[in-house]
């Protein structure tokens, strides 16, 4: 795709230090200032996002959750400088973007976030606490469950085992789904992970 559109692409993360696990998202960074370059990448997956949705802090990186597994974190960036990258090195790079001097993006992204309401941006943090418990991260999948809690203002949960975090994140959905609308096919991705657990 980098060479075909002559886009620079970076990727970084857990594949690029090899450190990834089966419930990784994918890190990439793409310098443009095309918004329909970007929905290309975006729908160009065999499957179509099933959640499109951005991070606060920072701003300028877009969350996209497709159907089966793959997750992708992708930054929008509207100029870098790679000091030590090879000129020669093709349009997709294997050096982390987070080495080099960059600016991100935020115009682009704004236009291909789906929804901006609270409770979409909440409802990201259902499949953020399980693929971090899937990934052995339990504390941090028990901190996203804990802003969910606070999103319907609970009180948190003490967390002992995988089984309660199961339960109390079903319950959580139930309430969610009782008061706030969530498209079917995101939900079936939910689904899927805590069939997993």
């Amino acid at each position: 795709f980098a060479q075909d559109n002559k886009v620079d692409i970076w990727l970084s993360g857990s594949f690029l230090k090899g450190s990834f696990t089966e419930y990784s998202d994918v890190d990439l960074a793409v310098k443009t200032d095309d918004a329909a370059l970007v929905k290309k990448y975006i729908y160009g997956f065999e499957c179509d996002p099933v959640y499109i949705g951005r991070t606060e802090r920072p701003n300028g990186i877009l969350i996209v959750i497709y159907g089966g597994g793959l997750s992708l974190d992708l930054e929008i960036v509207d100029s870098v400088k790679c000091i030590t990258e090879d000129p020669h090195s093709g349009y997709f790079h294997f050096q982390d973007i987070k080495s080099c001097d960059y600016i991100r993006n935020e115009r682009i992204f704004e236009k291909l976030v789906l929804n901006d309401r609270d409770s979409y941006r909440i409802s990201r943090l259902f499949h953020r606490s399980l693929i971090k418990l899937l990934s052995g991260k339990s504390d941090l999948a028990c901190s996203i469950l804990n802003e969910i809690e606070d999103f319907f203002e609970m009180e948190h949960t003490e967390i002992k085992d995988k089984c309660v975090f199961k339960h109390r994140i079903i319950e959580l959905l139930k309430d969610f789904k009782e008061h706030y609308f969530i498209e079917d096919s995101y939900c079936n991705e939910l689904y899927r992970l805590l069939n997993e657990l």
